[in-house]
């Protein structure tokens, strides 16, 4: 797993936003449990933070990727209302 500042991994940036969430969920469930050591709840705190860091860092992406989209044109329209979804393909 990439710290932060460092690059991700090809496998790492393969990784989807909702993977992501996933994995930090598991994390805080297990950390929730109370069952750990403080040296194993130190490890999983550490681990979470890298994955939240690399899902923020998916979501701005992503946010990027769609304020450059803009908003929909006319030509993304139908007369009748919603995009067409033929459009993009």
């Amino acid at each position: 797993m990439a710290e932060q500042g460092t690059p991700e991994t090809p496998l790492e940036a393969q990784t989807t936003f909702e993977e992501l969430m996933e994995a930090l969920e598991a994390l805080t469930d297990r950390l929730a449990t109370g069952d750990l050591g403080i040296e194993q709840a130190a490890d999983l705190y550490e681990q979470a933070e890298a994955i939240h860091a690399r899902a923020r860092r998916r979501l701005a992406e992503v946010s990027e990727r769609i304020a450059r989209l803009g908003p929909p044109t006319e030509t993304a329209q139908r007369p009748d209302g919603p995009p067409d979804p033929d459009l993009f393909s």
